[in-house]
């Protein structure tokens, strides 16, 4: 009797990418996880393994939903 495929669960995260000197890098908005890669494919790729180590053990309620992500740029005082 063949023994039946666990089933993997998926789920889709938020994640913004972006350049930095030697590579790029991905922050996922729904949990506290970042990650790098030489290219934008490779750092997409880091991140959804990083965040799947980080749920492993993490609760799923930590996950935050995010309706709407804009990238803004803002003046700092004195800075």
């Amino acid at each position: 009797m063949a023994v039946p495929e666990a089933k993997t669960l998926e789920r889709e995260i938020d994640v913004v990418v972006y350049r930095e000197a030697g590579g790029f890098t991905a922050r996922c908005l729904n949990v506290e996880v970042a990650s790098q890669g030489a290219t934008e494919a490779e750092a997409l790729a880091n991140i959804a393994e990083a965040v799947a180590l980080f749920l492993e053990d993490a609760d799923l309620s930590e996950l935050s939903e995010v309706s709407e992500a804009r990238v803004n740029r803002v003046v700092v005082p004195g800075a």
